[in-house]
């Protein structure tokens, strides 16, 4: 067995568990009694010509499949020289991809579309990799089409890996429109302490902020854990103690009034 034999076969592990996994997701949505193909306000959403453009991508996709697992001798032209030890990353990031992108789908659960549409009763998930990224599944097709380009080191997968990327990148900016419009300010609010497709780490609190307290009223205190949260509540007319001081940079008054 040659070396390219391999990668070959790596390739078809890495479609195969995708394929495998969305699959079985799309079941679970659809037992749910939602819907995964989109209705006529989700194209308007996405944009006719975008939508278009994303069937056609399918349709080449699966032709591409086929010719690649025929292996015509021509192929061989369209080969990257991509070195071993770089294809073998490739096979680790997709395998590293496809389990993300299974902790996401699980996260999501019923509220999963591949469409930009929303659930009747739909409600914001922000638990699992949604705690810190907006866009996790985004994050894992661009890991996961990277990793397809590396292993198969075949130029038409480097330029759908491009393609992906810059469709992603399109389609965020209409699918975080659409959670604004339907969730407000708690989606702003979400948008500020997490990251698109990685975490924020300038939202994440610093070791002094971690621990420092401020008190508000009496014996009831508040834990501050963002910058955001200290900078709402510096302003107001409540005594500093010394932990809080020490991070926000203001005197702490012992003979000032509450």
């Amino acid at each position: 067995m040659t070396p390219e034999s391999i990668f070959h076969i790596a390739f078809w592990v890495l479609f195969g568990g995708v394929f495998v996994m969305r699959a079985y997701f799309s079941l679970r949505v659809r037992r749910a009694g939602e819907r995964v193909m989109p209705d006529r306000e989700a194209i308007e959403r996405e944009g006719r010509g975008m939508y278009a453009v994303r069937v056609l991508m399918f349709c080449l996709l699966l032709a591409w499949l086929a010719l690649y697992a025929i292996n015509p001798p021509w192929m061989g032209m369209l080969s990257v020289p991509f070195p071993g030890w770089l294809r073998w990353v490739g096979f680790a990031l997709g395998l590293a991809s496809l389990g993300f992108w299974a902790w996401t789908q699980v996260a999501l659960g019923k509220e999963w579309s591949p469409q930009l549409q929303l659930r009747e009763e739909h409600h914001l998930v922000t638990t699992g990799p949604y705690a810190a990224i907006r866009h996790p599944l985004y994050t894992a097709m661009i890991g996961y089409g990277t990793s397809l380009a590396l292993v198969t080191a075949n130029w038409v997968f480097v330029v759908l890996a491009v393609a992906v990327i810059a469709g992603l990148a399109a389609r965020v900016p209409k699918e975080e429109q659409m959670m604004m419009k339907e969730f407000g300010e708690e989606y702003k609010a979400y948008m500020q302490r997490t990251g698109r497709f990685s975490r924020n780490r300038a939202a994440e609190p610093g070791p002094q902020a971690a621990t420092c307290v401020k008190r508000v009223s009496g014996d009831m205190h508040i834990q501050l854990n963002s910058r955001a949260q200290r900078q709402r509540l510096n302003g107001s007319r409540h005594t500093l103690p010394l932990d809080c001081a020490a991070v926000t940079g203001k005197r702490h008054d012992p003979k000032s009034k509450a």
